[in-house]
């Protein structure tokens, strides 16, 4: 299975949530994982609490890119303003 880190990207400067944005497809919690160097179980408790934004198809959970985008820059501003 490939890696989506390991998928050539021209844009290495891009921030994170521009990276996540430009995928263009739903992510699994694998990916959105390892984009987040975080663990699966983490990501999926979030998702199950409703603190990162998902979606289900059948019993698979799976992360919009351009949501987790927005919501990681909404993350940054949040996290920013209580400094």
């Amino acid at each position: 299975m490939n890696s989506v880190l390991d998928s050539p990207n021209p844009h290495r400067l891009m921030s994170l949530a521009s990276r996540i944005k430009s995928i263009h497809r739903a992510l699994t919690a694998e990916e959105l994982a390892e984009l987040l160097q975080m663990s699966r179980i983490t990501i999926l408790r979030r998702a199950k609490r409703g603190s990162i934004p998902s979606f289900r198809v059948g019993s698979c959970v799976r992360f919009d890119s351009a949501a987790i985008a927005k919501w990681l820059m909404q993350q940054g501003v949040r996290s920013m303003s209580k400094g």
